[in-house]
């Protein structure tokens, strides 16, 4: 501000002629008023720079906390999932295992493994017991049948030990077979039912 400018604005404050001590006095005391101002300004702009440091560092700490709470997350989903694979492994070996100690082993039994080891573990190795034992019985039953058809099978080729011939190959009966049938008939008449008359 120039002593022009002081003086006016003094004249516009009432001072009719200010004097050249109160046109100085006033610049002094404007020119501190600015200073201080400045000073102010300065202290304001250097806290806001501080501030925006400070809020740069912090947005850089939580972007690493960030990162980090990711990395933690994505090392808990991974260790999840390892023990999901695990826990399927598991139970598909002891499920494996019900199946081997039945004697069904090799490629026909995979799928029925891997179904089986899809569910959780107690419940897995109960269905694979049960379906083991049907399967088991299912076998049993039907050896034992075609045990029993091929010995009737190798019985129907053997010569009969009291001679003569196997009589079922022929479905006509002997004459004596029929003779012994006729004559029990005969002696041994059916009994004729009475009806009840009324």
């Amino acid at each position: 501000m120039t002593r022009a400018e002081a003086k006016k604005m003094l004249i516009s404050f009432g001072i009719e002629e200010p004097t050249d001590q109160q046109i100085t006095n006033y610049l002094d005391s404007v020119t501190d008023e600015v200073q201080k101002e400045k000073n102010r300004a300065d202290g304001l702009k250097e806290k806001a720079d501080k501030a925006d440091e400070l809020q740069k560092q912090l947005d850089e700490i939580e972007q690493q906390n960030m990162s980090e709470l990711e990395k933690e997350k994505k090392r808990a989903e991974a260790a999840e999932a390892l023990a999901a694979e695990r826990a399927v492994a598991l139970t598909m070996a002891k499920v494996t295992s019900v199946f081997a100690e039945a004697g069904m082993v090799g490629d026909t039994y995979k799928g029925a493994i891997k179904a089986f080891s899809a569910m959780a573990e107690e419940d897995a190795i109960k269905e694979a017991t049960t379906f083991v034992n049907g399967i088991s019985e299912s076998k049993k039953t039907a050896l034992e049948t075609a045990k029993s058809e091929w010995e009737a099978e190798k019985l129907k080729g053997t010569p009969n030990p009291g001679g003569g011939t196997d009589q079922k190959k022929n479905d006509d009966e002997s004459p004596a077979a029929k003779y012994a049938r006729e004559y029990s008939e005969k002696m041994n008449p059916k009994p004729v039912e009475k009806t009840a008359s009324f």
